[in-house]
């Protein structure tokens, strides 16, 4: 299973780590390819949740609009997808993940996506990251928000992560690495010694436009549901 170690793991042995020394902590690569990298790529990927949203989430008369709900700031949002009006009988407080491996779950979870589609559709509203939904009128809770979220990288299917997402991760950090080294100079009574950050930046950019190259060739995601 892909997680942060293994990630970290790649990226340091594909930069000569324990051999060279790189200007990175660990720390410092995980922190950027969380705060850039994953949730660059995470909008060609349709993690979603389902969201119950109840009173507590809910403030009227806020800044103009008749109703604002608020989504939990546990997860990072993307988008929100759909909003449905429901029932204090329909789920349960919390939420149901989208992205299912067991079968049994995908054919349980496609059936509450057909009771939930059974409801009312909320049309009408405005999504303002990081966590607000304003609505033009007053809708009472709950409601149901289908979200689209920065995932885990546990969470991203194992065909993006090796192909594109563990090595744009690489390319990121390559470019990073290749600007520090790029101020300095390091001279010796020998000779200059070479930093090497020329190449590193070239290889960089060469993994980027392949890996662009991949994410422009995917389907385009409303092509996709349109299909389905």
């Amino acid at each position: 299973m892909h997680n942060w170690n293994t990630l970290l793991r790649y990226i340091k042995l594909k930069l000569g780590v324990p051999t060279n020394e790189i200007e990175l902590n660990d720390d410092d690569i995980i922190s950027y390819i969380k705060e850039n990298t994953l949730p660059e790529l995470s909008t060609y990927l349709d993690n979603r949740k389902l969201i119950v949203l109840r009173d507590e989430h809910r403030e009227l008369n806020k800044d103009g609009y008749p109703c604002v709900y608020y989504l939990p700031l546990n997860i990072e949002y993307i988008d929100v997808y759909k909003l449905y009006l429901g029932t204090n009988a329909f789920l349960p407080t919390g939420s149901i993940g989208y992205f299912m491996i067991d079968p049994k779950d995908t054919v349980m979870y496609n059936e509450l996506i057909d009771m939930i589609n059974s409801l009312s559709t909320i049309t009408t509203y405005k999504f303002e990251l990081p966590n607000i939904i304003r609505l033009d009128r007053v809708i009472d809770p709950p409601i149901i928000a289908d979200v689209r979220y920065v995932p885990d990288i546990s969470e991203i299917p194992a065909d993006f992560y090796h192909n594109i997402f563990k090595r744009r991760a690489l390319a990121d950090i390559m470019l990073l690495i290749s600007a520090q080294r790029k101020k300095y100079r390091l001279s010796t009574p020998f000779g200059e010694i070479d930093l090497n950050w020329e190449e590193l930046q070239s290889t960089a950019k060469e993994i980027i436009a392949e890996i662009d190259s991949m994410l422009d060739a995917m389907p385009p995601e409303y092509l996709i549901e349109w299909i389905d």
